[in-house]
């Protein structure tokens, strides 16, 4: 009677992931990510998928998302974004009905040769965030700093009314 034996991996550490993750708010990125969730998947059982349902010349992709900050202070709306390794040319920020969007890429090459070795890497990524704007932000005045790889937004906003709360009476 044959006999089937199925090869487990030992635990490691969680792998940074593998595959570019698609840009928000692309509509279909739920299924993009499944799909090639399952691909991952099947690879690590040594089925190679035989097509992908998803091209990776789309455009869509991306190797990184840069960390966004936002506080709200002072009548302002400060939203920072570490952008490591960019420099401002490589930035474009828009503000367009009520949303913040910074977008851009990264391009980053690195040769090392000596003696019989040759290195090189090639580091590449386009992003976009978007933020929500809080009703009565006025985009048209927003600030914007970028000094050692972190853009700095100010954005003002108009103050919310308090809100007061009252006791009801419980009969």
């Amino acid at each position: 009677m044959p006999t089937a034996t199925l090869e487990t991996k030992p635990a490691t550490k969680p792998e940074v992931a593998r595959e570019p993750r698609l840009l928000a708010p692309h509509p279909l990125g739920f299924m993009r990510r499944l799909s090639t969730e399952m691909d991952r998947v099947f690879e690590e059982f040594g089925i190679r998928p035989l097509f992908s349902m998803w091209p990776r010349d789309l455009g869509y992709e991306t190797t990184w998302s840069p960390s966004l900050e936002v506080i709200e202070k002072e009548g302002e709306l400060l939203v920072r974004a570490d952008l490591p390794g960019l420099t401002r040319e490589n930035v474009k920020v828009s503000v367009t009905e009520g949303i913040l969007t910074i977008e851009g890429e990264r391009k980053r090459e690195e040769k090392e040769t000596r003696e019989g070795y040759f290195r090189s890497e090639c580091e590449y990524g386009r992003f976009l965030r978007t933020v929500p704007l809080p009703e009565g932000a006025m985009g048209d005045r927003t600030r914007a700093v970028f000094r050692n790889g972190v853009l700095e937004l100010m954005i003002p906003v108009p103050p919310r009314p308090e809100k007061k709360a009252h006791t009801v009476e419980v009969k």
